[in-house]
């Protein structure tokens, strides 16, 4: 199989499950901070971590970490998360247009400077560089991810899974669920909708401290930061595969666009290479279909731009586009 198909299903590292489970029938190597190895088993480092009263935790991946103290990077992290939701706040209270895209754009640098410190530390110019680090985050963030997912289908059906009958697409840091499994025939207006899912949000987001002292020994406190946050309500999706979807949304993060805003991931709407009038038109087409418009009415809205597309000069069809290698063709000629 594949690298990553030989991680599907798997939330933590074959050491890290040895721990959970206290095994004691296989031995690991623990590598110490001094350069020491040390011969132990899952039991023993359990013990080690959850039963020693020492401040350490363990990741995902089986490193462990002292907590008696913040280091320089969950620092830096903390000082730019409560700066982004400064941001976040003043967007939500922006009274026009341009100065929500205003705080929007701002907040949208420090998101990426948080994700992009993540990738620095896997990055072997980087002081901080260390594999370690860079795994513990991945798997850490993906047991996270499924206790999430876990908890929000719990909610609505009772079982703690996170595949159940509720969940509809699952991706690094996020889960996208819906009610009408479980609402039969009963259907939820939008103030209805928004009051639920922030509910259902704000009580899986009260969950964490306590799932992350169970399952990596994070003290309470410190789990406090991790925090969830319902984005957006949608009227209709459309998911494909991973990272390419599309949601009509009719509420985000409180803001509620006239008419809906399409939330687009992946899909040809968003790709460089599809020219813009070829964008808008799948846009314009993706949003019909999300509004129930029905099949008919998508056939023939495509059949009328075949025949415009058709009348197109042949330079209008395409968009400029940089010719790599020339010198190696007319090096042939």
């Amino acid at each position: 199989m594949s690298f990553a198909d030989a991680w599907l299903g798997k939330f933590g590292s074959n050491e890290y499950d040895m721990v959970m489970a206290k095994d004691v029938d296989h031995v690991m190597k623990l590598d110490m901070a001094d350069g020491t190895i040390v011969d132990v088993t899952g039991g023993d480092v359990y013990n080690l971590i959850f039963n020693s009263g020492q401040p350490w935790n363990i990741s995902a991946n089986g490193t462990i970490f002292k907590t008696d103290f913040q280091g320089i990077v969950p620092g830096l992290l903390e000082r730019w998360y409560s700066e982004r939701q400064v941001m976040q706040g003043k967007k939500k209270k922006a009274e026009t247009d341009a100065e929500q895209t205003y705080w929007d754009k701002r907040q949208l640098v420090k998101k990426i400077n948080l994700n992009s410190l993540y990738g620095a530390i896997l990055n072997p110019g980087c002081r901080f560089f260390d594999h370690r680090i860079g795994q513990s985050t991945t798997l850490t963030g993906r047991a996270i991810t499924k206790h999430m997912g876990a908890e929000t289908n719990k909610l609505f059906t009772g079982k703690y899974d996170h595949t159940g009958d509720t969940i509809v697409y699952g991706d690094t840091d996020s889960v996208y669920f819906s009610a009408a499994p479980v609402m039969q025939d009963q259907e939820l207006d939008m103030d209805s909708a928004i009051k639920l899912y922030d509910h259902v949000s704000d009580t899986v987001s009260d969950t964490f401290p306590q799932f992350l002292q169970d399952t990596f020994n994070v003290p309470l406190e410190r789990g406090a930061v991790m925090i969830a946050g319902r984005e957006v309500v949608g009227r209709a999706g459309l998911f494909l595969t991973k990272k390419r979807y599309g949601i009509l949304c009719l509420d985000i993060e409180g803001y509620q666009p006239e008419g809906g805003k399409l939330k687009a991931m992946g899909l040809e709407i968003k790709r460089s290479d599809t020219p813009e009038f070829i964008q808008d038109f799948l846009e314009e087409l993706l949003v019909d279909c999300l509004n129930g418009l029905g099949e008919q009415h998508v056939i023939d809205k495509i059949k009328e731009f075949k025949k415009y597309f058709k009348t197109l000069e042949p330079w209008g069809k395409g968009m400029p586009k940089r010719a790599n290698n020339i010198t190696m063709y007319t090096a042939k000629m």
